[in-house]
């Protein structure tokens, strides 16, 4: 993985916006990539506002449980995910999804990039663990 466009020293910004983070493979061709733009418009969608639950699995067969304590997350900045991409507590996690079209299953490319549940705070300005019990 790779970063271009982001100025690492200091407070750390975006020099690029059409460069980004870069899948690269043995011989250094991307093999995937994301630009500023369009990360940057995802992420501020999808996490303004977030609920995490945390949930533990037991198998076979798979059984789940989730806890009665939720952390509610705010104001994200897309700087913060960059910082914490670059310091290595953000990561790619490539998947394959599954989609049945009727008579055929059709795979499709579901790639995402993950932190560490006890990290996601700092990817918000704003958090706070509640209890549903109370």
């Amino acid at each position: 993985m790779t970063i271009e466009g982001f100025d690492q020293s200091g407070p750390g910004k975006i020099t690029d916006l059409e460069a980004g983070i870069a899948l690269l493979d043995d011989d250094g061709d991307v093999a995937a990539s994301w630009s500023f733009k369009d990360l940057m418009g995802h992420w501020n969608r999808k996490h303004a506002q977030a609920a995490y639950v945390p949930s533990l699995c037991r198998r076979p067969p798979p059984q789940y449980r989730y806890a009665s304590e939720v952390l509610l997350c705010e104001e994200t900045d897309f700087m913060l995910f960059l910082k914490a991409f670059v310091a290595g507590e953000v990561y790619y996690d490539p998947a394959m999804k599954c989609v049945e079209t009727g008579t055929s299953v059709e795979m499709k490319r579901r790639s995402q990039f993950r932190v560490n549940h006890r990290q996601l705070t700092e990817l918000y300005r704003r958090n706070e663990i509640v209890d549903l019990t109370t």
